[in-house]
């Protein structure tokens, strides 16, 4: 019932490293040591979760391509604003 669900989302592998970072953040927070990084915690969340319920890392990764696009365009679209700006000055 759960894969179901996730796997009708598109972005749900995005909400979940998300929230799986902003937990180690918080984590991180509280306790103010440098073994709680919080992208090393947001990773093992995630595995943790993927493992419990499991879901495929495929339809994990499936479900963030398009942040990535979007997240590769968003970069090559700044990277060429800023060399144009430098030529032109």
């Amino acid at each position: 019932m759960l894969n179901d669900f996730l796997s009708g989302s598109a972005a749900w592998g995005v909400l979940l490293t998300l929230a799986a970072f902003a937990l180690g953040a918080l984590i991180n927070r509280i306790t103010g040591k440098a073994i709680f990084n919080p992208l090393l915690l947001g990773s093992i969340f995630v595995i943790i979760f993927l493992s419990v319920c499991k879901i495929p890392y495929a339809d994990y990764t499936l479900s963030g391509e398009i942040v990535r696009r979007l997240g590769v365009r968003l970069l090559l679209f700044t990277t060429s604003k800023r060399r144009n700006a430098v030529k032109t000055e």
